[in-house]
């Protein structure tokens, strides 16, 4: 960690902790990098959990908007992954259990400070997406194997998920133009 602060002394603060991990896409290991701005470490309870700051224009209180529209429940997902992963293989970390995230939204035009909760619903979209919705959300675990699909294959003439569809078949990325 490039920062340590003590709460209280049974809680460690690390702000920028930097985590190196991996996660299985179609049976390939492929190495993320994930730099949170705050990880908690209640040594007592053996809990970890992580927030991220967010600093916006927009009023705080107007921000839960955001969450979706601007992909940031994919960005939780990937990183509740990588401390889950850094738990599981961290001696450091060995019994530690993981709590639900917060985003921490800042507003520097009203002078707003609200904390959102990032449930267990929008980590499962964020990692694997949605199809039960009228428009489909495609999640991290399927944004890096149509990555890979795209570079590997060097085909950016149709969507990674028209490849082997006889039918168009929508699947959008939240920020997709649909229109």
């Amino acid at each position: 960690p490039l920062h340590k602060d003590n709460v209280l002394p049974h809680i460690k603060v690390y702000r920028q902790y930097y985590i190196k991990w991996f996660v299985n896409i179609d049976e390939e290991e492929i190495e993320c990098k994930a730099l949170l701005d705050f990880l908690f470490v209640d040594t007592k309870r053996k809990v970890v959990k992580f927030a991220d700051l967010k600093v916006t224009v927009l009023p705080a209180l107007n921000y839960y908007t955001e969450i979706v529209s601007r992909d940031i429940y994919i960005q939780f997902a990937f990183y509740y992954d990588a401390v889950q992963y850094l738990i599981n293989n961290s001696e450091e970390f060995k019994g530690y259990k993981q709590e639900l995230p917060k985003i921490l939204v800042v507003s520097y035009t009203s002078n707003q400070l609200v904390t959102y909760n990032i449930n267990a619903e929008l980590i499962t979209v964020g990692k694997y997406g949605n199809n039960l919705k009228t428009i489909p959300l495609m999640g991290y675990k399927e944004r890096i194997k149509a990555f890979f699909y795209h570079t590997r294959s060097d085909n950016y003439d149709y969507p990674y998920y028209m490849k082997d569809s006889k039918e168009i078949n929508l699947k959008l990325f939240a920020n997709d133009d649909i229109s």
